[in-house]
């Protein structure tokens, strides 16, 4: 399963949640999910990985784990999933969280607006997230995990595949495009102009 020598690729234990954790707060730290703390950022991982809507994948640099995806067969039912099996816990740790309660409250809510933004005439899969310690990139380990995901999305029978990047990010709109997918919106997020991908030949 791994892209390269010494590199392994598999599916997300509870024990690396920790591993995803760090990865996500160094390295999507602009998301409010980072912004709410390792606990919160850690029971959503959890919460990934108990329901069927989840994929979790890791990256193992020798017995290191230096990079992770998370994807959904569906994102709308992953969240719900997620959000109303642990309400009470998620609340209580936003409030324990840094920074001011409303303003973090309030992009809380931004944030689930995206699934609005993307769902219109769109796959329900959709590849989430991806970070990898930064001194692994350039090897082609994110190619090898979002490879891993899309052999996961389609062994569920799904045939298609959603994902949205920052407009300015070339190099991730470059990528998206040798592998098949094709533009098909934009929208505004959080200030930022994002782009929406679909690939409909997984």
């Amino acid at each position: 399963m791994g892209p390269l020598p010494g590199i392994r690729i598999r599916k997300m234990r509870r024990e690396d949640i920790r591993h995803a954790v760090r990865l996500h707060g160094d390295h999507i730290g602009h998301s409010v999910f980072s912004r709410l703390g390792p606990g919160f950022l850690a029971a959503i991982y959890e919460g990934m990985l108990s329901s069927r809507h989840g994929i979790c994948l890791v990256c193992e640099t020798g017995p290191e784990v230096t990079g992770f995806m998370a994807a959904a067969t569906d994102t709308r039912a992953l969240m719900r999933d997620v959000m109303i099996r642990r309400a009470w816990r998620l609340l209580f740790l936003a409030m324990r969280s840094p920074g001011p309660y409303v303003r973090l409250m309030k992009q809380l809510r931004t944030t689930f607006s995206y699934f609005g933004k993307t769902r219109t005439r769109e796959p329900s899969a959709e590849l989430l997230f991806v970070a990898l310690d930064r001194q692994y990139r350039g090897r082609g380990i994110a190619a090898g995990l979002m490879q891993s995901a899309l052999v996961e999305i389609k062994a569920r029978s799904i045939s298609s595949v959603k994902v949205s990047v920052a407009q300015d990010n070339t190099a991730a709109v470059r990528h998206l495009l040798l592998r098949g997918f094709v533009h098909r919106s934009s929208f505004g997020f959080y200030g930022i102009e994002r782009m929406l991908y679909v690939k409909t030949d997984i």
